[in-house]
């Protein structure tokens, strides 16, 4: 089997970069704090609004009442989505997770069950 040529795979290295900046991708963020940095995270929540980088559409956020606890549904691609986590890594605990809607869902479920 002939191998690529340099050039052609760096075309390709390309091609897949520009691809995964244009896929938006909806991420459900799950954060904690701990007992020692919720303080110093409200405060940055509360100076800040914690704006989604550029990028990042915030399509919903919740705070679970008396918990430290909270979710953060984003579009983005995932390299700035991977901006807007960073910001918080160090005050946090984070599950991202992908996610699709109903509608994305019912699309690819067509194709194994419909």
């Amino acid at each position: 089997t002939p191998k690529p040529s340099s050039a052609a795979s760096d075309v390709y290295k390309r091609q897949l970069k520009n691809l995964s900046e244009i896929y938006l991708m909806k991420h459900m963020i799950e954060w904690s704090f701990s007992s020692d940095t919720y303080e110093k995270g409200m405060k940055q929540f509360l100076e800040t609004g914690g704006p989604a980088p550029e990028g990042v559409t915030t399509l919903g956020r919740w705070h679970a009442p008396g918990s430290k606890t909270g979710f953060h549904l984003v579009e983005g691609a995932t390299a700035d989505v991977t901006k807007l986590t960073s910001q918080w890594a160090s005050l946090v605990d984070l599950n991202i997770t992908p996610v699709v809607d109903d509608e994305e869902a019912t699309e690819g479920l067509k194709h194994q069950f419909g």
